[in-house]
């Protein structure tokens, strides 16, 4: 049986998510981590991710927008993330998939959104 390797990157800051990144289980999830919208963008020109999680705090509504009109990225599913409910409208203008509202509460909650919107494009 051939496990399916998800390439997950993520651009936060906050401890509990890259914590919670950090923790995903290996093989499956193929984590990179980046603090700055700059060098997120500039990976993200080779593609090769299946999944972006961004935190909003990072400048993530620039940040999503940029990454869908990478042609290599437009496949890539985003979560992002943001501090405050009321912010999850600001989220899906920016083009996420999924939103969840921080503080992650540990790898888990994580794990389920990942599996959840990768789920929703099957």
């Amino acid at each position: 049986m051939t496990i399916r390797v998800v390439t997950v990157r993520v651009l936060a800051g906050d401890e509990s998510v890259r914590d919670a990144a950090t923790s995903l289980p290996q093989p499956r999830f193929d984590v990179d981590l980046y603090r700055d919208k700059k060098s997120f963008l500039a990976v993200s020109e080779r593609g090769d991710c299946d999944v972006a999680v961004i935190d909003l705090q990072l400048g993530g509504f620039s940040a999503a927008r940029d990454l869908r009109d990478l042609p290599e990225m437009s496949e890539a599913l985003v979560v992002m993330l943001c501090e405050r409910e009321q912010d999850r409208w600001l989220c899906k203008q920016g083009g996420a998939d999924l939103v969840l509202v921080k503080p992650l509460q540990d790898v888990t909650t994580l794990m389920t959104a990942l599996d959840s919107v990768l789920e929703s494009t099957k």
